[in-house]
């Protein structure tokens, strides 16, 4: 990934995530070393820290420069191909294919009616939600290893660690590939009604608009994907908290539609993905380690 970008962005612009993947690298190859002589000394423990951050520091540096990937190589918009996918499925049943445009006109749950703004409000909130479930659970899953540095909370964490990161990259590398920029731009004069929420929808969709380094981050949809190997991952590592994550993944995934973020297809794109991130973090056999141990 960070010589794809390079190719793009430049040397220069790629320096840092190059770096970073030359350290999680770096780090990989001492931690085998070191686990070989000494699984349990200091050392150990803090290569484990310093690949698991080093991880986690590769997601917003790779998004930062995806913009600049996707200019540089001088990409064409693919909207017009995610829009026939809608079509084909989703025509008989919605104008165009696009759920939006059915519920711009619709008289109980279009945007200017009072259901509509409640549930613009709620999904907006639920959609910007999605930026703290994955780094709380992260968080979680850190405090666990700290407190007890077991093996099977170092084996958690990692594996939560290599499904996310792994499902961003793979995310960023949809957007170079199909690069999109959604319904709410593509269909933008076509909308009747505009979404306005009450008072937290403006200010949220102001924040990340201006917050965005690329407005082709479309297909897949990482909202989708994201929040259910979130959703998927605490409900077997800390079910307490993973109710409430799975739960969320609904409303995140409704809002992608509802707000006009994202087309059908997109939601479509991240089911693979989110398979992508249950295998790569062994998902299936996490709660029968941590049952093993307990017993």
């Amino acid at each position: 990934m960070g010589l794809l970008y390079a190719a793009g962005a430049g040397i220069h612009a790629m320096a840092l995530p190059l770096m970073l993947g030359l350290l999680v690298a770096a780090t990989h190859v001492a931690l085998v070393r070191q686990r070989a002589q000494d699984p349990t000394s200091r050392a150990t423990r803090t290569l484990h820290d310093l690949e698991i951050v080093f991880l986690a520091a590769l997601v917003p540096v790779f998004y930062s420069r995806t913009g600049e990937v996707i200019s540089a190589f001088g990409l064409t918009h693919r909207d017009d191909a995610l829009m026939g996918v809608d079509r084909s499925l989703l025509g008989w049943l919605f104008p165009d294919g696009q759920i939006s445009f059915w519920l711009d006109s619709s008289s109980w749950w279009g945007p200017q009616t009072l259901l509509g703004r409640v549930a613009t409000e709620f999904l907006q909130l639920a959609y910007f939600s999605y930026y703290v479930w994955g780094y709380l659970l992260f968080l979680i899953l850190g405090f666990r290893w700290v407190q007890d540095r077991s093996h099977v909370s170092l084996a958690e964490l990692k594996a939560f660690m290599q499904a996310w990161v792994g499902c961003y990259l793979v995310n960023f590398l949809g957007y170079i590939l199909v690069p999109a920029v959604g319904p709410q731009f593509v269909f933008a004069s076509h909308y009747t009604h505009p979404l306005q929420g009450f008072w937290v929808t403006p200010a949220l969709r102001d924040f990340i608009h201006a917050r965005q380094t690329t407005v082709e981050d479309c297909f897949p949809s990482g909202h989708t994907a994201m929040s259910w190997v979130t959703g998927l991952y605490a409900w077997k590592l800390t079910p307490s908290y993973g109710r409430w994550a799975l739960g969320a993944a609904i409303p995140v995934t409704a809002a992608t539609l509802f707000l006009r973020y994202h087309y059908v297809a997109d939601l479509l794109a991240a089911v693979p993905l989110v398979g992508l991130g249950l295998a790569w973090g062994d998902w299936i056999r996490l709660p029968l380690q941590r049952a093993k141990v307990e017993r």
